[in-house]
């Protein structure tokens, strides 16, 4: 359990590093520009989702997703938050800022992800995973992307971006472990998103994208088979089923923003837009 807890810090650092980066080189070509509030925390780490993955099949092509590709990409992360530490400082200060002033939440947000640790750390229990989704992931550290590898088998040809980014991080996992994390990263999104709604609304910003935004947990809650099964597997349908109604809610705000501001668009509603073009163009490679 300590060992699937450390890793998911690993994990959402990197994400986060990346999903800093995705938003430096959108300010650079002025798609949005820095916004004088503190970056979106989840807004980052979706970035960094996106981006990370796309990178990673994108070597694929070319060649097997090995420990040299992992450690070379930590190495440039690491190098821009070297030369970006004020921004990536500035993003992180702000982080604890608000978790010192809402230790409830945090709390909450706590003993929630709890319970999922200890699921995703049993053994895996979803049949695909064992049937094909570890088997793709071999494939992808091993050879990367090999063409017509849906003629040995035809799930095998199913070609899941979320495979990819398994493969990156399965490099660090003992026994190929990477099944017992990757789908912490949506759920702990989920309660990242929930506790953001959460926190709007006990600040009396009451808006509809905020009230969906608590009601994200509903789900989870009402099918356990969406935990107990899909956190400790490699199953793309977890993902999916976090960024679709997530999906919903920014094209919402999106909207209670445009209706606030008059007609005209803001800084905050450029970052949106990018974000919900981005997850439209992902969502696809992750599953149909």
């Amino acid at each position: 359990m300590l060992y699937i807890t450390l890793y998911l810090l690993y994990v959402l650092f990197l994400l986060f590093l990346t999903g800093s980066l995705t938003r430096k080189l959108f300010e650079k070509l002025t798609v949005f520009y820095h916004s004088a509030p503190s970056p979106d925390v989840v807004h980052t780490l979706i970035f960094g989702i996106i981006s990370l993955t796309t990178l990673v099949s994108f070597i694929s092509l070319f060649a097997p997703v090995t420990q040299w590709t992992h450690f070379c990409i930590v190495g440039l992360l690491l190098l821009y938050a070297h030369l970006d530490k004020k921004n990536v400082g500035d993003t992180i200060k702000a982080l604890l800022f608000e978790v010192k002033s809402s230790p409830y939440l945090f709390a909450l947000g706590c003993i929630c992800l709890l319970p999922a640790i200890l699921i995703a750390s049993g053994p895996v229990g979803y049949h695909d995973t064992g049937m094909y989704h570890a088997q793709a992931v071999k494939w992808i550290n091993e050879y990367g992307t090999v063409y017509g590898l849906g003629n040995l088998h035809y799930r095998l040809a199913f070609n899941s971006s979320w495979f990819y980014l398994a493969a990156f991080f399965d490099i660090l996992s003992f026994d190929g472990r990477t099944a017992h994390v990757i789908n912490l990263v949506p759920y702990t999104l989920v309660l990242l998103i929930c506790l953001s709604g959460l926190y709007n609304l006990f600040k009396k910003d009451i808006s509809v994208s905020h009230i969906l935004k608590c009601l994200l947990a509903l789900p989870i809650c009402a099918a356990p088979f969406l935990t107990i099964v899909f956190l400790p597997s490699l199953s793309p349908d977890f993902v999916v089923a976090v960024f679709i109604p997530y999906a919903l809610i920014l094209t919402l705000d999106y909207c209670e923003e445009l209706e606030i501001s008059a007609g005209g668009q803001t800084e905050r509603q450029g970052e949106t837009y990018i974000l919900l073009l981005c997850l439209c163009l992902f969502l696809p490679t992750v599953k149909l």
